[in-house]
């Protein structure tokens, strides 16, 4: 099967396919480093809480690839690498939230 490149639905259209790359450019980056002040700055209560900032970075960093990824389709239909992409982060994303739930009455009580 083959398919065709994203930008195709936007007819080619210069402006429209620009926007898409800043934007999703800008988001990226912005998802890339947000891991990295969590890695750095941000000390866990333990090592349940260590966990939850190591699952809150991959899932944000995979939601930086996704958006990447809509960099490359604009040009090359990779959506098979695409969508694999995408699962990996809603099962990131699912594992964050199962962890944060799990740990929030850990979260709360220090908060006091």
């Amino acid at each position: 099967m083959s398919w065709m490149p994203h930008g195709a639905c936007f007819a080619w259209n210069p402006i429209v396919l620009w926007m898409r790359v800043v934007a999703d450019g800008c988001i990226a980056l912005s998802y890339f480093v947000i891991p990295t002040f969590l890695w750095r700055f941000i000390k866990p209560i333990g090592w349940r809480a260590g966990m939850v900032y190591a699952a809150f970075a991959t899932f944000i960093f995979l939601c930086g690839l996704t958006h990447v990824f809509d960099i490359i389709t604009i040009w090359n239909p990779i959506y098979r690498e695409d969508a694999f992409v995408r699962l990996l982060t809603g099962i990131a994303s699912v594992a964050t939230t199962i962890g944060l739930w799990r740990i929030s009455p850990i979260l709360l009580k220090h908060d006091e």
